[in-house]
C-alpha cells in the first residue's frame, strides 16, 4: 500500500512510505531495484529527505521516524502527536511542518536544521495537507470538517472556507506571470 513519496536532491534514489506494511522502501531509479525495505513505524504516511535523512510520519506510532537514507535504520523519533501523518518545509526551508490528524488536531512545526519542536498550532477538523502562500499565510485541508483553513502563524489565528466532503490536496501555483503561447 504505497502512501507517500520523496526524493533524494539527485533525484537518483525514491522513498516510499509503505503504509499497510509500517515500512519503507528505497528505489535506486538508475537501475530500478530495491535498495532496502525497513521498519519506519506503524502506518507510515507523509515522507521527506532534509539534510541528508529520511523523515517519516508514522500515523500509528504518533512519530515522526528519523532514517538513514542509505539503509533504512531508525536512528531517532521525533514524537509530534497522535496520527502524525504529513510533512511539509516552508518556503524559507527553515522549518518542517507536520500535521497531526488526530492529536486534538494539532500542527507542530520543527526546525529544519535540529528537527526540535518550535511551534505548536491547534486546527480543528483533522489537518492534512498544507500550502503556504508567499504573503505568509498556510493554508491547510481540514480532512474531517470539509473546510480549508487560512492560518497566520505569527498570531496562530485561522478562518475557514467551505469546500465539501474530505478535502485532501492543496495546490496554489506560484507562478505571477505566464510565458506567452506561440
Amino acid at each position: 500500500m504505497p502512501s507517500h513519496i520523496d526524493f533524494m536532491p539527485d533525484s537518483s534514489v525514491v522513498f516510499v512510505s509503505l503504509q499497510g506494511t509500517g515500512q519503507v522502501v528505497a528505489i535506486d531509479l538508475r537501475t530500478m531495484l530495491v535498495l532496502w525495505t525497513a521498519p519506519s513505524g506503524k502506518a507510515p504516511a507523509g515522507i521527506m529527505v532534509q539534510n541528508g535523512q529520511v523523515l517519516v510520519a508514522n500515523m500509528g506510532a504518533d512519530d515522526v521516524a528519523v532514517m538513514d537514507p542509505k539503509d533504512g535504520r531508525v536512528t531517532r523519533r521525533i514524537r509530534t502527536g497522535k496520527g502524525a501523518h504529513t510533512l511539509f518545509r516552508s518556503l524559507d526551508r527553515k522549518t518542517v511542518w507536520v500535521t497531526n490528524r488526530l492529536d486534538l488536531y494539532s500542527v507542530v512545526v520543527l526546525d529544519a536544521k535540529t528537527l526540535e519542536q518550535i511551534r505548536r498550532y491547534q486546527l480543528p477538523g483533522g489537518p492534512d495537507d498544507l500550502e503556504f502562500t508567499s504573503d505568509g499565510q498556510v493554508w491547510f485541508t481540514m480532512r474531517f470538517f470539509h473546510k480549508i483553513a487560512v492560518l497566520d502563524p505569527s498570531t496562530g489565528n485561522h478562518s475557514t472556507i467551505d469546500v465539501g466532503r474530505s478535502p485532501h490536496g492543496i495546490f496554489f501555483n506560484r507562478r505571477t506571470t505566464l510565458s506567452p503561447v506561440n
